[in-house]
């Protein structure tokens, strides 16, 4: 029942009106993919969140939970109530065994966060 309340939660948020414009070319996603990942890859909270986004709904990158999943708990860890909100339904979401591969995805990118700062 949990999972479900998650997912009704979740689609409305991601499929309500200006979530993310129709009309905005690929080549913007893609551009701001890039420099999302930059700035992520730096420690950017917002940027975190924002790929968390991106990857939950394939938007300038393939579709990837897992990667979403790593993505806002980047940015959750470092306080962002939205990110937080967001984790919770993507963990909602993703099978134990997808989940264990996200959280070791995660730890993967948090080392490399850590070590160039």
């Amino acid at each position: 029942m949990k999972r479900f309340l998650l997912l009704i939660a979740a689609s409305a948020f991601f499929f309500s009106p200006g979530c993310f414009s129709k009309n905005v070319p690929t080549a913007d996603y893609k551009r701001a993919s890039y420099w999302s990942i930059r700035n992520a890859e730096k420690g950017s909270a917002s940027a975190q969140n924002m790929l968390g986004s991106m990857y939950y709904l394939g938007e300038g990158v393939p579709r990837d939970l897992k990667k979403a999943y790593a993505w806002y708990k980047l940015a959750a860890n470092q306080g962002d109530s939205s990110a937080q909100k967001f984790l919770d339904i993507i963990t909602a979401l993703l099978p134990a065994d997808q989940l264990k591969e996200a959280q070791t995805l995660f730890l993967s990118k948090n080392k490399k966060i850590i070590r160039s700062k």
